[in-house]
């Protein structure tokens, strides 16, 4: 069976079962925060959910701003100016492949005008294969102005593990499309930048050797971080956008050690800032003066200097899944 045919034939049987099972939203609460949230934002499922906490950038302060379990959040971002707040939840049926579940919402600082951004179906014409239907919606980042988002949907079927970048105004209207890709997952990063592009990790297939491209908001692809033998995993623009910090896998896996460098856009030079020193980083943000850079390690937060001199673990307590999500810049 063609891949056309085979996307026609499982797009009727998704909505055949959607129209038997429905579609219920979560329910929207406009209580907001208990408490003003902290610059640092984070996440936990210590209170048996995945929830949103907040804290100082020296690891005090730490405060629970959601608790409900009907409403887990899983990832979100402050928006530039620190206004608002970006964040995924789930909507739909349970029954609904846990692909397709996550949607975008947009809240105030203080947690309050909470409502949908996404919906969880969207169609595209593609000049190749005809009418495709993507789900789902994850991984938002804020343009610099704050008046758009980028983020990933599946497509449907998720077996073909297709994943595409999307971009949609704040109100939730022109909601297009930048990449088309077949067979590869794709992670928007990042958006910031002097040239305010947009940062992608792309892997192909279940080969290591991750890539990390710049793109414009129109989809066109303006640089490349790549190699045979090197994974680039994550990737975060300074705040005066003229550096990026960035997470590189080395191989054969069998004595890999992750790294973060420091690269001047301008002049071109890296700097290694760890040096080999622990597995499994992931880059998160840079503090708003560019001195710090927030990095995930397994389920620790670090604070790592910029200049590669030292480093703090300002983890806030023990818990089975606990990750850094967004600094405010303001």
């Amino acid at each position: 069976m063609s891949i056309q045919n085979f996307i026609k034939v499982s797009r009727v049987i998704l909505l055949d079962l959607l129209i038997f099972v429905g579609c219920k939203d979560n329910p929207v609460s406009d209580g907001g925060f208990p408490v003003e949230p902290g610059p640092i934002l984070f996440i936990s499922d210590k209170s048996g959910s995945y929830q949103l906490y907040s804290m100082n950038e020296d690891g005090s302060n730490v405060q629970q701003l959601t608790n409900d379990p009907n409403f887990p959040i899983l990832d979100a971002r402050w928006s530039p100016d620190g206004k608002k707040i970006a964040v995924v939840s789930l909507v739909g049926d349970e029954r609904t492949h846990p692909s397709f579940r996550p949607a975008i919402f947009i809240m105030d600082a203080d947690g309050r005008n909470r409502y949908q951004l996404t919906q969880q179906w969207v169609y595209v014409d593609d000049s190749t294969y005809g009418r495709l239907m993507y789900g789902g919606a994850w991984g938002p980042v804020w343009s610099p102005d704050g008046k758009q988002i980028a983020y990933v949907r599946q497509m449907v079927p998720e077996a073909i593990g297709n994943y595409d970048i999307f971009i949609i105004n704040i109100d939730g209207y022109n909601e297009r499309r930048i990449t088309s890709t077949i067979s590869s997952s794709e992670i928007v990063l990042d958006w910031g930048g002097k040239n305010q592009t947009i940062l992608v990790r792309i892997m192909v297939g279940f080969s290591p050797f991750t890539k990390i491209l710049m793109y414009t908001p129109d989809g066109a692809v303006l640089r490349s971080w790549e190699s045979d033998s090197l994974g680039y995993m994550s990737m975060a623009y300074s705040s005066r956008g003229d550096k990026v910090a960035y997470v590189v896998d080395f191989y054969p896996a069998s004595d890999h050690q992750d790294s973060i460098f420091v690269e001047d856009l301008d002049s071109g030079a890296i700097k290694n800032i760890t040096k080999g020193t622990a597995k499994f980083y992931w880059v998160v943000s840079w503090s708003p003066d560019d001195f710090y850079v927030l990095v995930r390690v397994s389920n620790r937060i670090l604070i790592l200097n910029s200049d590669g001199n030292g480093f703090k673990d300002i983890t806030p307590f023990e818990s089975e899944d606990l990750y850094p999500v967004s600094w405010r810049k303001r």
